[in-house]
């Protein structure tokens, strides 16, 4: 056997510490970024840092706005497209993303299947509902997908399954009667105790569910041939279960929140500035350097420099992460200036993407940037994510945000007579009377995100579900 020596010429990205740790900064909130500063700052003595003694908070009025939409998309093995590690490790408090996730990765299923399974995740509602068809989602997949032996239909079913296992009991249910039937079904699994109370409950919240909400108990004991004391035993169990399973996850503490832009309108024109209480209080200890220079000798010397060049990169990368942020939100409010002068109705649609070209951006480092990153302006404090949203199409081929449809659907609906609510279907005649072409399942899709109740409810005097 002979022994060959090859040379190969190949191309390889490598990152250097200096851009690993700015990717690292730019991905940390304000809060997270001031303890990171605080741990380095122990372990360089040349760097001065002071915790911010005043945080700016908002008033607990203020309206806060996140959004747990993946923006991670597939590649044909099942694969992220590279811009970002596969299940990256989210920073700061735990969201609902990232508490699945960390179940996820512990799932006794393929790597292809997990990721399938966060790409469901990612598609979830504020209340941890998956409103988007199966079929959609398999559709969406499938360009990805040309020409590989997968039945996706089959997959995105599977996934689901394994999606619906997880904490907390209700996770990825396709409306309210379904996430009921899925927390009922785990506690008949974990306890066989008031089994047949508990199996009426499914039957009443499978078929009975607008009936219990008008508190007409004729109907079901018709229908499930139980008693009157039956049946109001399984309506209080049904009562006891989660309606909104991602409920704990969008507690956010509104006084914890540093808002890192401000926008304000200066001579009729909207423009972001970095909040100056969101600026870390980090500097160069430069007597303290003189000081080690002058008296150290040479060993202590390279450590010190290493120790200096370390401060001055940090100090660097920080300078560079506002600038990144400022960038970034301008644009942002620069294409989304009406927002700001006439409210949520005139959100325009807008992708990663569109900001991402316009500033000669990668558009995984504008992900970073609008992940955890707020904004105050006067009309609230809203994640950057926020303003983000898809496009629907206007009757003059024109095209309006979900967001702004939300809005016109949310004042509609406001300005019902409470004897006479409006139907979806009336919602979805009134929108297309004023140019919007919105089908009536999308507008009970949007009716449900907003967290308003079903005609039959309203009238009923249940103005909200949340």
């Amino acid at each position: 056997m002979g022994i060959l020596l090859n040379t190969q010429v190949s191309q390889s990205l490598s990152l250097t510490p200096q851009l690993q740790q700015a990717i690292h900064l730019l991905q940390l909130s304000s809060s997270a970024l001031e303890d990171e500063l605080a741990t380095i700052a122990e372990e360089n003595p040349l760097l001065e840092f002071e915790k911010t003694a005043e945080r700016f908070s908002a008033p607990t009025s203020q309206k806060i706005s996140s959004s747990y939409e993946s923006t991670r998309g597939f590649t044909r093995n099942g694969s992220d497209d590279g811009s970002d590690q596969e299940f990256e490790k989210a920073l700061g408090p735990v969201t609902l993303l990232t508490h699945l996730e960390e179940q996820i990765r512990h799932l006794p299923h393929s790597d292809f299947q997990k990721n399938l399974t966060f790409y469901l995740a990612g598609h979830l509602d504020e209340r941890g509902y998956l409103r988007e068809s199966l079929e959609d989602i398999a559709t969406d997949l499938a360009d990805r997908f040309t020409g590989a032996n997968i039945s996706l239909d089959q997959e995105v079913t599977r996934s689901l399954g394994a999606l619906q296992s997880l904490d907390p009991p209700g996770i990825g249910a396709r409306d309210l009667s379904d996430c009921l039937i899925l927390q009922i079904k785990r506690k008949l699994t974990e306890n066989t105790k008031n089994k047949n109370t508990w199996e009426l409950a499914i039957e009443i919240a499978e078929c009975h569910l607008e009936n219990v909400a008008k508190r007409n108990l004729q109907p079901i004991k018709k229908a499930c041939r139980k008693s009157e004391q039956e049946i109001l035993h399984a309506i209080k169990l049904i009562q006891s279960l989660d309606h909104n399973p991602a409920h704990p996850f969008e507690e956010i503490d509104i006084q914890g929140i540093i808002p890192d832009v401000l926008v304000k309108n200066v001579r009729g024109k909207w423009l972001a500035e970095i909040n100056p209480y969101s600026k870390p209080k980090l500097s160069l200890n430069n007597e303290l350097a003189r000081v080690f220079r002058d008296h150290c000798n040479a060993k202590s010397n390279a450590a010190l420099n290493q120790k200096l060049l370390e401060a001055r990169w940090l100090l660097k990368n920080i300078a560079q992460r506002e600038v990144t942020i400022l960038r970034v939100a301008n644009e942002i409010v620069a294409k989304q200036k009406n927002f700001f002068s006439k409210g949520a109705v005139e959100m325009r649609p807008l992708i990663l993407k569109e900001i991402a070209e316009s500033l000669n951006l990668h558009e995984s480092t504008v992900s970073r940037v609008t992940t955890q990153k707020y904004l105050s302006c006067s009309s609230g404090i809203f994640e950057l994510k926020h303003f983000f949203s898809s496009q629907l199409l206007r009757v003059d081929g024109s095209s309006i945000s979900s967001t702004a449809v939300q809005a016109l659907i949310q004042d509609i609906v406001s300005n019902e007579q409470p004897d006479k609510p409006v139907s979806d279907s009336a919602i979805a005649d009134i929108l297309e009377s004023r140019g919007h072409l919105i089908a009536r399942r999308t507008v009970t899709k949007y009716r449900e995100l907003l967290h308003i109740p079903s005609t039959s409810m309203r009238r009923h005097g249940i103005a909200s579900y949340k």
